[in-house]
C-alpha cells in the first residue's frame, strides 16, 4: 500500500510541471475568451437604459464609456445620440 501511493506521487510529481504548463494555457484561453464576452456585454449586450444608469451620471463618464467600447472595436457612442435625441425634441 505505501509503495502504491509513493509511486503515484511520484508519477504525478513527474507529470505536476506538464500538467501545470496545460492548466495554464488553457485558463490563458478560458479568461481570453471571458474578457471578451465580457467586453461585448458591456458595449453591445446590455440596454441602454442600463448603459445611462452606470455612465450616465456625467458627460465625462459617457466620453469613457464611448472611448472603451470605441477602442475595443465596437462601435457605440451614446452621447451622439443623446445629442440628435436633444436636437429632435424627441
Amino acid at each position: 500500500m505505501k509503495i502504491s501511493i509513493l509511486l503515484v506521487s511520484l508519477l504525478l510529481a513527474g507529470c505536476s510541471a506538464s500538467f501545470r504548463t496545460t492548466i495554464a494555457n488553457e485558463g490563458a484561453q478560458v479568461a481570453d475568451a471571458g474578457l471578451e464576452n465580457s467586453i461585448w456585454y458591456i458595449c453591445k449586450g446590455t440596454t441602454v437604459g442600463s448603459i445611462w444608469r452606470r455612465f450616465g451620471v456625467s458627460v465625462h463618464s459617457m466620453e469613457v464609456y464611448n472611448d472603451f467600447c470605441q477602442l475595443s472595436n465596437i462601435e457605440v457612442d451614446l452621447l451622439q445620440g443623446e445629442a440628435d435625441a436633444t436636437e429632435t425634441g424627441s
